[in-house]
């Protein structure tokens, strides 16, 4: 039997593809967040497991660092010890952690308590390669969830319909927003659903803001009324209506 083999170039394009930078891989954790529900005097201790893919040794620095819309009597940051070395080295290919842990003080009040820690990695040269941080929260007692529309705002971009809205975190705890618009006509029938997510899908914390968008027809005439749900994950926090044009 006889074979043909033929062969061809094939050109991809270089943004068909996304490749992780290799500095990355010196940093890979296993979870970036960490949300605990505790009491007056609790103390939690809890692991960040990480691993080093990259091709040599790194070292691994760790601290602490606020979330900078919240007021100093929500961090819980002074309340987190340390309980492994604050720098160590991570062989290549290998793996290793960072122990903490919360220790909540005896009187505090009711509420959300936040704050990140950091993990920066070098190279054995002290060359900077990499950051990674890893939000923590911790609940005391009840707490509530709540947010204001600051602002909305619909616009014609290139030919679309582009409607967004300005979201504050006015509540206790952390948010991760999105939304569903219902356009009305003059009649009080609705043209359609339409999906509004978020900018960055980061925790947003109390005091914080982020705006929702979202891609919806073209609108020539006025009149038209919109009724906007929030929710926070899956679980509705809030039904909004206003005028749209």
């Amino acid at each position: 039997n006889r074979q043909r083999v033929f062969t061809y170039d094939i050109n991809v394009p270089e943004e068909g593809f996304n490749f992780t930078p290799p500095t990355e891989l010196a940093l890979i954790l296993d979870n970036t967040e960490f949300s605990y529900e505790l009491y007056p005097g609790a103390v939690k201790t809890f692991v960040i497991n990480l691993q080093n893919m990259f091709n040599q040794n790194v070292t691994v620095q760790v601290g602490g660092e606020e979330f900078a819309s919240l007021p100093k009597d929500r961090s819980l940051l002074s309340w987190i010890t340390l309980r492994s070395p604050s720098s160590f080295t991570v062989n290549a290919q290998g793996t290793s952690r960072v122990i903490l842990s919360i220790n909540v003080p005896k009187e505090v009040e009711n509420g959300a308590y936040y704050g990140k820690i950091v993990l920066n990695a070098y190279e054995e040269s002290g060359e900077f390669l990499s950051q990674k941080k890893v939000n923590v929260e911790t609940v005391i007692g009840e707490v509530n969830y709540n947010f204001e529309l600051t602002s909305s705002n619909y616009e014609k971009i290139e030919g679309r319909g582009i409607f967004s809205a300005m979201i504050k975190n006015t509540g206790e705890r952390y948010i991760i927003p999105k939304g569903s618009l219902s356009i009305l006509d003059n009649d009080g029938v609705s043209i359609g659903v339409y999906d509004l997510l978020p900018s960055s899908q980061e925790w947003l914390v109390p005091n914080q803001e982020t705006m929702l968008i979202g891609e919806i027809p073209i609108l020539e005439e006025e009149g038209y009324r919109y009724i906007l749900t929030i929710y926070n994950n899956e679980r509705r926090l809030k039904v909004l209506e206003g005028e749209l044009m």
